[in-house]
């Protein structure tokens, strides 16, 4: 089981999105998924089509009792499965707890999965810190933005500060970086950002996702990006690229965890020197 958190102090980067489709993309090749959703705005249930029960435990107690098989709801894609979140999930919840309360109740559940995605709130608060202790490794989300750079600058900083003391972590190898919201027509942006990123370059996924309109209205439709695509019967360029570009993102992240799991104490030959320190 890979267990994969997906995390940026910023909103509007693509977290959500990433979640979704990484979700219903690896479901679709015959892996079962478990979505657990820890921004308190739920926004995971509603992007994939799930109507929750009303009786529902909430997240949060049934995180610190260890009872997360009691609230995990299947999806209309098969092989997937999401646990929702709502407003019980915040960092006063966790203020006395181990910021390894998360991954004991992970590890608690009875049903298997092949991968597990969680997706974090847009802050770096004791919530993230749980889910950041709890995963084999991060996707890092960063739009083609100023703010959204620094971010994951800062972002990256303190996930170096949460894992310093975990033996089972090797930091350059911890983590990459999913370029989202691709704009070809921001020409000037596009190359500032390109200088920017570049030092970045051994950690980032060679998938970048371009904006689309097509992601906005799947989410509201409550589809993965695939089966917009697929109900739809769209022939617009823009909506197959964007679902091509998450079946190769996909591919990538298959193979990241496949590699990682042969070779759990393996850097890449494409990482980084250094294994401690701040990263540029």
């Amino acid at each position: 089981m890979t267990t994969i958190c997906i995390t940026n102090q910023k909103g509007g980067c693509g977290k959500t999105m990433t979640a979704i489709n990484l979700g219903a993309g690896l479901a679709r090749q015959d892996q079962r998924v478990l979505l657990v959703d820890l921004d308190p705005q739920g926004p995971l249930a509603a992007g994939l089509g799930v109507t929750l029960p009303e009786d529902l435990l909430p997240l949060a107690p049934a995180i610190l009792d260890r009872l997360l098989d009691h609230i995990v709801v299947p999806t209309p894609t098969a092989g997937l499965w999401v646990i929702p979140s709502d407003t019980s999930i915040d960092a006063q919840a966790f203020s006395k707890k181990a910021p390894t309360t998360i991954r004991r109740a992970l590890r608690a559940l009875e049903q298997p999965f092949d991968f597990i995605v969680l997706d974090t709130p847009p802050n770096l608060d004791l919530v993230t810190l749980n889910a950041i202790m709890a995963a084999d490794w991060l996707i890092l989300p960063c739009d083609v933005d100023k703010e959204s750079l620094l971010s994951l600058r800062r972002t990256i900083e303190v996930v170096f500060e949460y894992v310093e003391d975990r033996e089972d972590v090797v930091l350059e190898d911890f983590y990459r970086v999913l370029v989202t919201m691709v704009d070809p027509r921001s020409r000037v942006m596009n190359r500032w950002f390109e200088t920017q990123i570049a030092p970045l370059a051994a950690v980032l996924f060679q998938t970048r996702i371009h904006r689309a309109d097509a992601f906005k209205k799947a989410r509201t439709e409550g589809l993965s990006i695939f089966d917009y695509v697929a109900t739809r019967r769209l022939h617009a360029k823009e909506s197959h690229r964007a679902a091509e570009e998450y079946i190769r993102l996909i591919e990538e992240v298959i193979a990241h965890a496949t590699r990682r799991a042969e070779h759990p104490h393996h850097v890449s030959h494409t990482a980084p020197a250094k294994r401690r320190g701040k990263s540029t």
